[in-house]
């Protein structure tokens, strides 16, 4: 009755929120903040602190300033299904449910394949692609890449297997969410990957869509070609990282590791008989050996990449253009975020919606942001 309840709550005051968006002369309007609450708190952290006699207030403050637009996102569509669930109006609630779905979810295709060849296939639904910045990520397809990679996995049996996951179908509103904060082991801490990544007016998914089950033969011919290539690129990931490190600095630690020794050597004559010459030659030898072999690595990468794409060009069925962009500017543990949306009513203007302060922003200023050092 509790979860009906805050639901319901969260439909009346988002759709209070809508008329005033709609009715409003003002460039911004500012959410109440009950609905900001409910936006940024699970229920099931509501009903715990509930328990435990803490207020709404001391809640929204322990979850801390910094909360995800996608965990948000989440959450809003979870209490609008739950609202719908509740609704005495069965027929007219599952009408609702199917356009909320129809229009934010979609569905993978999931194929494990053993040493034996035998496959197995799962369909999955999602709501939101995550995707990963690798070292040598440069554009959204390099980014969507670690998403579908054909990779290898343990099984349920304890044995490896090969996992491939294809689109079965793409919802009309698709949200990548480019995870961009992973834990660091070393520091043992959050730390936020700054790479840039180049923005797309439009993006082509038909090279991850899944070929079903009885496809052409050009069509099946395709896919495992594609398959292979993403196959061979895991491969030469691993390899890379292998090479390089998990901050991608190895041979140059090596490098500088070699020039402490020797300026020690010519510093330090009780140290230097200690740190035989041959040490120093080895550690260079070994960090040009890295760099070298890692830079085939790369090469190769890329012209796998390349291989791929080619082979997809012109498949151009499964188009999404570029609607909106959630900016973060920031670390891992603090920061600020807004929004660049396309302008409904001129698609080709853009509208930067930072706080209260709204204003039209070219598109070639929106990719230049998001490829800046410090943007999400």
């Amino acid at each position: 009755m509790y979860v009906a309840t805050l639901t319901h709550a969260v439909v009346t005051h988002l759709a209070a929120l809508f008329r005033e968006m709609q009715s409003t002369t003002h460039a911004a309007v500012t959410p109440e903040k009950r609905l900001a609450y409910l936006a940024l708190v699970p229920l099931a952290w509501e009903e715990a602190y509930r328990a435990s006699g803490a207020s709404p207030d001391t809640l929204l403050n322990q979850i801390g300033s910094q909360q995800d637009v996608s965990e948000c996102l989440d959450n809003m569509i979870f209490q609008l299904e739950a609202a719908l669930a509740a609704h005495t109006d069965r027929a007219w609630a599952a009408a609702q449910a199917h356009t909320v779905r129809a229009l934010f979810f979609g569905h993978t295709a999931q194929t494990l394949r053993t040493a034996d060849h035998a496959a197995t296939q799962k369909d999955e639904t999602f709501q939101t692609i995550p995707v990963t910045l690798l070292p040598e990520a440069r554009s959204i397809y390099d980014a969507l890449d670690t998403f579908f990679d054909d990779d290898e996995v343990v099984g349920e049996h304890g044995q490896p297997v090969r996992r491939a996951i294809t689109l079965r179908d793409a919802p009309p509103l698709l949200q990548l969410q480019v995870q961009r904060v992973q834990y660091d082991r070393r520091q043992h801490r959050a730390v936020k990957n700054q790479a840039a990544l180049a923005l797309e007016p439009v993006v082509y998914l038909d090279q991850y869509m899944d070929v079903g089950a009885a496809p052409t033969p050009d069509a099946a011919a395709r896919a495992d070609a594609t398959r292979a290539d993403r196959q061979r690129m895991a491969a030469l990931r691993t390899r890379l990282a292998q090479l390089t490190g998990d901050d991608a600095a190895l041979p140059t630690q090596l490098t500088t590791l070699a020039e402490t020794f020797a300026h020690v050597q010519g510093a330090s004559p009780s140290l230097a008989a200690l740190l035989a010459p041959e040490r120093t030659a080895q550690l260079t030898h070994a960090a040009d050996a890295l760099r070298a072999e890692a830079d085939d690595v790369r090469r190769e990468l890329h012209a796998t990449r390349e291989q791929l794409h080619a082979r997809w060009a012109g498949a151009e069925h499964v188009a999404y253009e570029l609607a909106a962009v959630f900016m973060h500017r920031g670390e891992a543990s603090h920061g600020h975020y807004f929004l660049d949306q396309r302008d409904t009513a001129h698609q080709d203007a853009w509208i930067m919606l930072n706080d209260t302060r709204v204003h039209p922003i070219p598109l070639a200023e929106v990719q230049q942001e998001y490829v800046l050092p410090a943007s999400h």
